[in-house]
């Protein structure tokens, strides 16, 4: 397996994971977006998430 190869699972298993924690801490927490006339999603969803996709994004494409 490359280096590259190697980089992106560990990626992928990472941001998977800091996912789930950011789940459920907003989830435990009550920091919900909840649905109006105007969104696109119709069941309550974490706020925040793209922090951490954006986040992770910058960091791995910094280690490249």
């Amino acid at each position: 397996m490359n280096k590259f190869m190697a980089s992106y699972v560990f990626y992928t298993i990472f941001i998977f994971l800091a996912f789930l924690f950011f789940k459920s801490h907003r989830i435990s927490k009550n920091l919900l977006d909840f649905p109006n006339s105007r969104s696109t999603h119709t069941n309550p969803v974490p706020r925040g998430a793209g922090i951490i996709f954006s986040t992770l994004s910058t960091i791995y494409a910094s280690s490249l």
